[in-house]
């Protein structure tokens, strides 16, 4: 992986293992803000039509082990564990950004996660993505 792929998945690992925590951890005011906004998301949760709806804790300890998991997998994995947490962070990214888009959130609210989403694109698809090297034999 080349050195800027390298740099951009440790800060996106990082960024959602610091979202995760604010998340679970009760760190005020971002701690309330992040609860507050994960109970609206799970109102409008993608899977509410096949009949599982999510409480608000449950969704919101769910994204934030997720996110915790798969960031420091994503920052400090080795092997194919990159790629694997990369694409998990990048559905978690859609859901949010369908979360904000059902909710009717204004524009500047989209921008995060599509910015998130977008970087996690370039992450995984570049020239020099995790994607590239997927799937080959490692010999450590």
């Amino acid at each position: 992986m080349a050195n800027g792929m390298y740099y951009l998945a440790v800060g996106l690992g990082l960024f959602a293992v610091l979202m995760g925590t604010l998340k679970v951890a009760p760190i005020e005011p971002a701690h309330g803000t992040q609860v507050s906004l994960m109970s609206r998301c799970s109102g409008v949760f993608p899977l509410k039509a096949v009949g599982f709806q999510p409480s608000a804790a449950m969704y919101c300890a769910m994204i934030a082990v997720l996110e915790i998991a798969f960031g420091s997998l994503l920052a400090f994995g080795r092997y194919d564990w990159p790629v694997i947490s990369g694409t998990v962070l990048m559905v978690l990214s859609v859901i949010h950004l369908h979360a904000r888009l059902a909710l009717g959130d204004p524009p500047a609210d989209l921008l995060l996660p599509a910015i998130l989403l977008v970087l996690d694109l370039l992450l995984l698809f570049s020239r020099d993505g995790l994607w590239r090297g997927y799937g080959k034999v490692h010999l450590a």
